[in-house]
């Protein structure tokens, strides 16, 4: 069984091991503007089975997704109208939005990972790092916290190790970027006519 490395976020060598771990259904574990999270490519099955289950996720609950900009948000989800100007001022930024997925072919890759009832959680995280890697890979991948489910997140690459490193299922590669001061991002449901604060 491979083991979980740990390599400083300052290098481009990591962040070049975090693309290829992408690319080949790998979990990993990166630095945001909030606290460390873990992810994997949104669009693999394979990866998004093995990540619910080394998050102890419970399965009525979608991963969340990060993009790279305001674009790859449009490609997978609908900003309604009235909406409009708040991702464009709020984003990149600790800000979640629950927005209606786009209908198309985007709506048909979605697992139940990642969407139900057509809706789908994104934001647009402002850590340099991360958004290029993800723009790189194309396509948004999911950014949950780097905990087990209804634990505290972690807000250093050695915590998130000691969390997940002794585990069967352990993410591939954690990408250290020091000790991180941030909350977890505001969640908003931009679904229905009014907005509503899932969680602050």
């Amino acid at each position: 069984m491979t083991q979980t490395s740990i390599i400083s976020a300052r290098s481009r060598r990591a962040w070049r091991r975090a693309f290829y771990a992408l690319r080949r259904g790998a979990s990993i574990v990166f630095p945001t503007d909030t606290v460390y999270g873990i992810g994997c490519d949104a669009f693999n099955l394979r990866a998004l089975r093995h990540l619910a289950v080394l998050k102890g996720r419970p399965q009525n609950k979608p991963f969340p997704l990060l993009a790279s900009d305001l674009a790859m948000v449009n490609r997978v989800a609908v900003v309604p109208a009235w909406l409009e100007p708040l991702p464009k001022i709020l984003w990149p930024g600790p800000w979640t939005f629950v927005l209606p997925v786009r209908p198309g072919p985007a709506r048909h890759k979605f697992s139940k990972f990642i969407s139900r009832r057509n809706t789908v959680a994104v934001r647009i995280p402002a850590h340099v790092g991360l958004r290029r890697l993800i723009a790189k890979l194309g396509r948004p991948i999911v950014g949950t916290s780097a905990n087990r489910a209804g634990k505290k997140p972690v807000r250093s690459a050695r915590a998130a190790f000691q969390k997940f490193a002794q585990r069967k299922d352990h993410p591939d590669l954690i990408l250290d970027g020091g000790t991180l001061r941030g909350r977890a991002s505001v969640v908003i449901d931009a679904t229905g006519r009014n907005p509503r604060i899932l969680r602050k």
